[in-house]
C-alpha cells in the first residue's frame, strides 16, 4: 500500500450523488464489505479480505459512479471498471492475483448488503420502502441464494430483518 492509497480511501467520499443518505467514505465502506465477507465465509480466502478491504481504491482517482447508471448503461459500467482498475494498478493498491468465481459473488454480495444497510441505517427514514430499493434488496437475495443455501438464508434473514 502507498500513501495514496490510504489518503484515496479516506479522503473519497461514496453517496455524493444521492440526497436521501449521508456521506461515507470508501475506508468505512470497504471496511464494512470486509464484516460481510467474513459473516458470510467465516474462513475466507486471504485473497477475498484483500480485495474487500481495497475493492474500491481506485475511486480516490476516477470518482463513483452512481449504481442507477452503471445499470442503465452498461457499456459505461464496463468503461468505468476497466479506469478504476487501471487506477488501482497506478496507485499500486494490494489485489488479489485472482478470486474464483464464488468469491467475486460473495464479495458482490457483501459490497450490496453493506450499502443496503449503510443506507437504510443513516440515509432517510423509509428508504428502502422505495420500489427501486425494494428490488435490489431482493436480486441480492437470489444472488445469495444461487451461490449457496447458506449464504442466502443468511442474507434472506438480513434483509428481511432490516425492511421489517
Amino acid at each position: 500500500m502507498t500513501p495514496t492509497v490510504y489518503l484515496a480511501a479516506h479522503g473519497t467520499t461514496r453517496w455524493h450523488n444521492n440526497p436521501v443518505v449521508p456521506a461515507q467514505t470508501v475506508a468505512d465502506h470497504c471496511a464494512g464489505v470486509a464484516r460481510f465477507v467474513l459473516w458470510l465465509k467465516p474462513y475466507p480466502s486471504p485473497g477475498l479480505i484483500l480485495e474487500a478491504l481495497h475493492h474500491d481504491d481506485g475511486e480516490g482517482v476516477v470518482g463513483d459512479i452512481p449504481g442507477p447508471a452503471k445499470r442503465e448503461f452498461p457499456k459505461l459500467r464496463d468503461w468505468y471498471e476497466y479506469y478504476e482498475h487501471i487506477a488501482r494498478v497506478g496507485m499500486r493498491s494490494p489485489t488479489a492475483k485472482s478470486l474464483s468465481d464464488e468469491e467475486r459473488k460473495v464479495l458482490r454480495i457483501a459490497d450490496w448488503l453493506e450499502a443496503i444497510t449503510f443506507a437504510n441505517y443513516f440515509g432517510r427514514p423509509g428508504l428502502l420502502e422505495r420500489q427501486d430499493w425494494k428490488d435490489q434488496c431482493w436480486a441480492v437475495v437470489n444472488m445469495a441464494e444461487e451461490l449457496d443455501d447458506e449464504i442466502g438464508s443468511k442474507v434472506r434473514k438480513w434483509i428481511q430483518e432490516i425492511t421489517s
